[in-house]
């Protein structure tokens, strides 16, 4: 609840993106208007955003500019967007939106009773929201006491995989298909099949209609912890069976699907990355320009700001701790997000931030409370120890 009132409390200051603009006009289109009325409705929407935020900019010098008019920039902005602007002038970027229907769907249903511009906050806030009620009761399966699993909660909110997830993006929902179905792959490990299999199955699905792009992997990484789960023995048997079977079923139905539909795929995204979204010539081989953005980009990673600093910590702690608890937890979180780390090596880009990496972050949310856990058990077992000695009459033997 804090969360919430804490987003309700900054919502004012939400801002628009580019994607978010794609979103919108794909929601606009599902409520039945036109392609040129939905553009020039979020053309309007996104102008008078720009306003608002240059009106908030001017106020926080503390010099106020009087000569600027909100609703006169707005009138320019539109004039100059209407016709061609950078997130509806390339038929090829908006192709690449076009299968995400996950996140314009839901903005569709609450457009009625909130208007575009609340739904496209709101569906990610409250899909963050429930995600980090879904990691809470992922930490509950894994044993950790009520307030133990809040910090992992807590942790989720507050780290990048909440301050991405409740942006106008596609990052929150993405972000609760995910965690369900981790959620459901470690109830299915430890034989709680039936809610195991509706959990999984729920995640999965929403985190393909959101972004097929990260579900496709994703499954595949789910079929490859349930066959070294299933090796080394770490949890129930049919469940990691069914585990393996429904992470290959999801993985050749997106495969499928990409294929019959002709979807965008990488080498389309990476033309979309390193044409400027479409406004400059495809480059010849972009495969090769990724390897060469790939050296620069992670060389600059490695300089160690303070969240790489914090992400690498929290991820050596939190995966010891997981590893020590139960290995088949670990297995699925370390493998998600080393995922993280392979959409980023996919797509490296030094001004989206850990926006890319962000599944990365799972592994403190979830690894940090376990930690937090053992020294909580470890200090309740030195305590009894010294109440009671080992040579104590008080002692079973």
């Amino acid at each position: 609840m804090i969360f919430l009132f804490v987003q309700i409390l900054v919502a004012p200051s939400s801002t628009l993106f580019p994607d978010s603009n794609q979103y919108s006009i794909i929601a606009y289109r599902f409520l039945g208007d036109s392609e040129q009325t939905a553009v020039e409705k979020t053309v309007g929407q996104w102008c008078a955003d720009q306003a608002r935020h240059q009106a908030q900019a001017n106020d926080a010098r503390m010099v106020p500019d009087r000569a600027f008019d909100p609703a006169r920039s707005r009138r320019s902005c539109v004039a100059d967007n209407t016709d061609n602007v950078e997130f509806t002038g390339q038929p090829r970027y908006h192709q690449i939106f076009t299968p995400r229907i996950g996140y314009p769907l839901a903005v569709a249903a609450l457009v009625p009773l909130a208007g575009m511009r609340i739904a496209l906050w709101a569906v990610p806030v409250g899909c963050t929201l429930l995600a980090g009620i879904l990691l809470w009761y992922l930490l509950i399966a894994v044993g950790l006491r009520s307030s133990v699993a809040a910090v992992g909660q807590a942790l989720l909110y507050v780290l990048p995989t909440g301050t991405w997830g409740v942006l106008s993006l596609s990052e929150g929902p993405a972000l609760l298909g995910v965690v369900a179905a981790m959620l459901g792959s470690v109830l299915l490990s430890t034989g709680r099949r039936r809610s195991g299999i509706a959990t999984l199955i729920a995640g999965l699905v929403v985190a393909g209609l959101v972004k097929y792009s990260t579900a496709l992997p994703f499954a595949g990484v789910l079929v490859v912890v349930a066959l070294v789960g299933l090796w080394r023995r770490a949890g129930d048997r049919r469940g990691l069976l069914f585990l393996g079977v429904t992470g290959a079923a999801v993985t050749g139905a997106v495969v499928l699907v990409s294929s019959l539909l002709r979807l965008p795929g990488m080498a389309e995204s990476l033309q979309d990355s390193f044409t400027d979204h479409f406004h400059q010539p495809d480059v010849p081989d972009p495969f090769a320009r990724l390897l060469e953005v790939n050296g620069r980009y992670w060389l600059q990673w490695l300089t160690f700001t303070p969240m790489n600093v914090t992400l690498l910590a929290g991820s050596v702690v939190g995966g010891w701790a997981m590893w020590r608890r139960d290995r088949f937890v670990a297995l699925l979180v370390l493998a998600c997000g080393a995922l993280g780390f392979a959409l980023t090596a996919a797509h490296p880009e030094v001004t989206q931030g850990d926006r890319l990496y962000v599944l990365a972050w799972l592994i403190p949310v979830v690894g940090l409370p376990i930690a937090v856990q053992r020294l909580v058990d470890s200090a309740r077992t030195t305590v009894l120890d010294v109440v009671v000695p080992a040579d104590s009459p008080l002692t079973c033997r």
